[in-house]
């Protein structure tokens, strides 16, 4: 049985939308060769297939990031202090929910 569609990414979830931010345009495979470990092709593809269907839509997504193209790098995880973390993370969860209200419904 699948899982519940969440409001949030998974972890794997994420490094992928890490890879596809940073490369701009990548194959299952290009993906596969930057995560971390030893990825199994199939795995790779199964949790695209899970973005894509959980309505994240890789390619709207990729759309967006390019059309925004930040100069800066995203800050990383260890510079930024928990409190702050929570802080930004909800703040990016209604972001997108408000988004995805206006502009995807």
């Amino acid at each position: 049985m699948p899982r519940k569609p969440s409001e949030v990414f998974t972890e794997k979830e994420l490094e992928i939308m890490k890879v596809v931010w940073q490369l701009g345009e990548a194959s299952v495979k290009d993906i596969q060769e930057r995560l971390p470990g030893e990825p199994h092709y199939n795995s790779v593809l199964t949790i695209i297939r899970v973005l894509d269907r959980n309505g994240k839509y890789l390619a709207r997504t990729l759309k967006m990031v390019q059309a925004h193209n930040r100069d800066e790098p995203l800050p990383t995880v260890s510079q930024v202090g928990p409190d702050e973390r929570i802080r930004i993370e909800e703040e990016n969860v209604k972001a997108c929910l408000s988004y995805a209200r206006e502009k995807q419904l």
